[in-house]
């Protein structure tokens, strides 16, 4: 479990939890200081964390970087991250190696069109369905997304991947799916 204890180190920069086996509630609160946030879970020992991002973690302007990988996140995604992001990685377990995936609930808020800063976004294996907001179509920084594993509805005339999925890994591929 990750404690709100957290939260008073005040000067507290980067935070890497991954691959410890957490579980609990996510904290509502952490220091506002934070550019980094690793609490991704791997395959030999994913951590199983209940409920979902706190919407909170909204108010954290200076981070820049949160991976949360193979966590075993459920519930609605944030509406309000941080503007800050420049990676955001939620992506479920591997698809290998039968890993938990994540379980999010009502697709991708479109107001993650305000996340400008992004230059990568993996969502993979999230439970996730629905549309592909237009919005996405903002984040003219991104040179990866990934949206694979999901049951979201494919925009007519986006290109897949030679795998059948929305994956790309280029800031031409991605801008190429933008434009659908």
């Amino acid at each position: 479990t990750i404690t709100a204890d957290v939260a008073v180190f005040a000067k507290l920069k980067e935070l890497t939890l991954g691959n410890m086996g957490l579980d609990g509630e996510l904290p509502k609160e952490l220091p506002v200081s934070l550019e980094v946030l690793d609490i991704s879970g791997y395959c030999y020992k994913p951590h199983k964390f209940t409920g979902g991002i706190p919407s909170e973690w909204g108010a954290l302007t200076n981070l820049k970087e949160l991976k949360m990988s193979n966590s075993g996140l459920d519930g609605p995604l944030p509406k309000v991250l941080p503007t800050s992001l420049e990676i955001l990685d939620i992506s479920g377990g591997d698809r290998y190696d039968g890993s938990d995936h994540h379980t999010f609930t009502g697709g991708i808020p479109p107001e993650w069109g305000a996340l400008t800063n992004l230059k990568q976004l993996k969502m993979a294996r999230c439970g996730l369905d629905g549309r592909v907001p237009k919005e996405l179509a903002n984040l003219t920084n991104l040179v990866e997304l990934s949206l694979c594993g999901n049951q979201l509805r494919v925009p007519d005339g986006a290109p897949l991947d030679s795998d059948g999925d929305m994956d790309y890994d280029s800031r031409e591929a991605v801008a190429a799916f933008q434009a659908c």
